[in-house]
């Protein structure tokens, strides 16, 4: 792969970070939606994300779904850059979609550019497609079988999904610390 190839993708990252710098001028007064009342991602993380995730099945589930994303991303490593630059678009979108219950349009344009810029990157659409699919398949499982809850990832998919690396970080410290 050229350096040509990666040229619309960091383009599209620097683009994305600019506009999350300059949220404040262009979302002055947004109100907040009810269900969203967590602006930073630690806060999520500790007063939301941790709480639905309290059964040690469910947190089995996204360690095995992303344990999976890692070894599909260790076969395609450039989908690692796409779901970078689709991470960093959400979290700059995150504040223009605040005011809306639901995370779906935000998820809607973190999704399409991951799967923009990864099948630009592989020339690969299936294999791209295939890491969400497997990881969210797995993480839905323990919510819906194991939890009884609804993912956080309706409403917040960006630091969802950021929160679950962290949380699958976490298990792997802790499991490091025993050996």
């Amino acid at each position: 792969m050229s350096t040509k190839d990666y040229t619309l993708p960091i383009g599209i990252a620097i683009v994305a970070l600019g506009v999350r710098n300059l949220q404040h001028i262009l979302l002055p007064n947004i109100i907040p939606a009810k269900t969203k009342p967590y602006d930073d991602f630690d806060t999520f993380y500790n007063q939301m994300y941790i709480p639905e995730h309290k059964e040690d099945g469910t947190k089995l589930w996204h360690l095995l779904g992303t344990t999976l994303l890692f070894i599909l991303l260790s076969r395609q490593p450039a989908l690692g850059l796409a779901l970078l630059i689709g991470l960093v678009t959400g979290y700059t979108v995150f504040p223009f979609f605040r005011g809306i219950e639901t995370g779906i349009y935000e998820m809607a344009i973190m999704i399409c550019t991951y799967l923009y810029v990864g099948t630009k990157l592989t020339k690969n659409f299936k294999f791209t497609l295939l890491l969400p699919v497997v990881a969210y398949a797995c993480a839905w499982i323990g919510h819906f079988t194991v939890e009884h809850n609804k993912p956080a990832t309706f409403i917040y998919p960006t630091f969802s999904l950021m929160g679950d690396f962290r949380m699958v970080y976490s298990m792997f410290m802790k499991m490091s610390t025993r050996i």
